[in-house]
Formats: C-alpha cells, sequence, structure tokens
C-alpha cells in the first residue's frame, strides 16, 4: 500500500511538474508578443502580460491583478463600451481610452472573446497602443494642410500680382494728375471704377481658390475663351 500511496505521489508531482512547465511556456509565449493580454472574470483581472503592464505603465502584475477592469479606463463612455463588449461577447475590434498608472491615458485597439475554461467565464482581451500613431497621423494631417494652404497662397498671390502692379499705376497716375492740376472729376470717377473692379477681381481670386478645395462641387458650363481673356 504504501508503494503504491509513494507512486501516485511521484505521478502526481511528476504531472504537477508537467503542468508547471506547460504553464510557463505559454507564459512565455504570452509575455513575447506586443499585443497587452488581459484575462478577466467578472471584469477582474486574472493575468496580464508584460506587453500589457508595459502599455499600462506598471511595473509588475500584482499592482493589476485583482484590479476591476473598468478602474484602468480613461471615460465612463470608454466604460460603458468596454462593458458591453464583454457582456454581449462582441469581437470586433474597437477603440477605446485607457489609463495608465501615472494617471495619464492613451488610445488602444481593442479586441476580445468570452471563454469558458474550467467551468470559469473567462474574458480574454488583447490590446494594442495607438497613441503614436494618432499623433502621426494627427501631424501628417497638420502638415498636409499647412502644405495645401500655403500652395493656395502661393497661387492667389501669384494671380494678385498683375492687378496689384494694375492699381499701382493707377494711384501714380491719379498723384501725377493731381500734381500737375489735371484731376478733374471724371479721372476721380475713372479711377475710382478702374480701381474697384481690380478689387472685384482679387476678391473673386479668393472665391475661386476656395470653391475649389470644396468636395461637393457641381457641373456647370463655362467659356474657355473667357476664361483665357480674363
Amino acid at each position: 500500500l504504501n508503494k503504491q500511496i509513494e507512486k501516485a505521489t511521484k505521478l502526481l508531482k511528476e504531472q504537477n511538474r508537467v503542468l508547471e512547465e506547460k504553464n510557463a511556456n505559454i507564459q512565455v509565449l504570452l509575455d513575447a508578443t506586443m499585443e497587452g493580454i488581459v484575462i478577466t472574470e467578472n471584469f477582474i483581472i486574472k493575468s496580464v502580460n508584460k506587453s500589457a503592464l508595459k502599455i499600462a505603465g506598471f511595473d509588475n502584475e500584482n499592482e493589476v491583478i485583482g484590479k476591476n477592469l473598468l478602474s484602468l479606463l480613461g471615460t465612463p463612455n470608454d466604460v460603458q463600451k468596454v462593458t458591453k463588449q464583454i457582456k454581449e461577447n462582441e469581437m470586433e475590434p474597437y477603440e477605446v481610452i485607457g489609463k495608465k498608472k501615472d494617471g495619464s491615458t492613451y488610445i488602444a485597439l481593442a479586441q476580445g472573446k468570452n471563454l469558458i475554461i474550467d467551468g470559469k467565464k473567462l474574458r480574454v482581451s488583447t490590446f494594442i497602443d495607438l497613441t503614436a500613431t494618432k499623433e502621426k497621423d494627427k501631424l501628417i494631417f497638420q502638415q498636409s494642410k499647412m502644405a495645401a494652404m500655403g500652395e493656395m497662397i502661393g497661387n492667389i498671390a501669384h494671380q494678385w500680382r498683375q492687378p496689384l502692379n494694375a492699381l499701382s499705376l493707377y494711384i501714380s497716375n491719379c498723384q501725377l494728375d493731381y500734381e500737375f492740376g489735371d484731376l478733374t472729376q471724371e479721372k476721380m470717377e475713372e479711377f475710382q471704377n478702374k480701381s474697384n473692379e481690380l478689387i472685384q477681381k482679387m476678391s473673386q481670386t479668393i472665391n475661386d481658390f476656395r470653391n475649389s478645395l470644396s468636395p461637393n462641387k457641381k457641373k456647370e458650363k463655362f467659356s474657355i475663351l473667357k476664361i483665357i481673356e480674363d
């Protein structure tokens, strides 16, 4: 009987050793991924990998295990979103704002799945930090907007150069007429009309470029000859 007990004990120890080795290997695989992985039961964190700790700014798993997953979210809206994802077992990726250990926030792309393991209902969630990507996208968009604005201002300046020169010439002629005593009411009206015409064309130039950037443009007939003459 003692030999049977001893044999059974050795077998049990060997099985435990193999199980621990497998668990260790699984943990190594989980820690090797770039994605953060969090396993929860009824929203309570049961396990995390190193990437999850790094993204959320924690030093070790003891700081997060036992915490409510919802306490690590940035806003009440994110709490509602994650709660819905878990309760309805939705598996589509979604964006959520996470809260780090120091209270700062980050944007994450998350995805999860509900599983039954050893009779327990667990949620396996994975997520990646999108903050840097979002900042790069924002910077690229800003640079693109500034480049487009610079190009448009350059085009307007090019279109304004000729009417500005003409307007400067009208002003000089008006000043010369005044100095030689030739400035009549008729010449003043001519100066005013021509100046207003140039100013209207310059104003129209701004509208033309603004309309060219409008996404909702209707097809309109126009005279190529008139455009060239203008």
